[in-house]
């Protein structure tokens, strides 16, 4: 499948599929609080140029998510993608049981604010694009 490299650093690396729409951020290693919010706040960026409607994230190398972080996250980034178009999240979950309770405290807190945003998880890339590929035929049809 096609891979566009929107962002690349040591800490992530942002591709865009457009076989499926889809935007696929990759954690490489725990990031500091600034480069995690930089490449989110690129994520934003990238999500609103693009018209993507799916977001992928593969978190097995995230690491431990800052609870200032974790804030910040809920309260800035996941309102800016839901208002950029972002409908369903594809996440490749971590081992790590500290990573796992950030996701599914977001997750939670996302749900409570009303966000109408469709959370699904993975254990391999290879799930994930068949998912991706599904939705994209989904989405194009409502």
């Amino acid at each position: 499948m096609q891979k566009i490299n929107l962002y690349e650093a040591s800490y992530a690396t942002i591709y865009h599929y457009p076989a499926c729409n889809a935007f696929f951020i990759t954690w490489l290693r725990q990031a500091n609080n600034a480069e995690y919010r930089h490449v989110l706040s690129r994520a934003i960026e990238l999500i609103e140029s693009y018209n993507i409607s799916l977001w992928i994230a593969n978190m097995q190398k995230a690491g431990i998510v800052s609870l200032e972080n974790q804030q910040w996250f809920r309260e800035d980034i996941v309102p800016r993608a839901i208002h950029a178009g972002i409908r369903r999240a594809g996440i490749i979950l971590s081992e790590d049981a500290f990573n796992r309770f950030y996701l599914n405290n977001t997750i939670q807190k996302t749900k409570e604010k009303g966000f109408e945003v469709e959370f699904h998880y993975f254990n391999t890339p290879d799930e994930i694009f068949e998912w991706a590929l599904r939705m994209k035929l989904e989405l194009a049809d409502q």
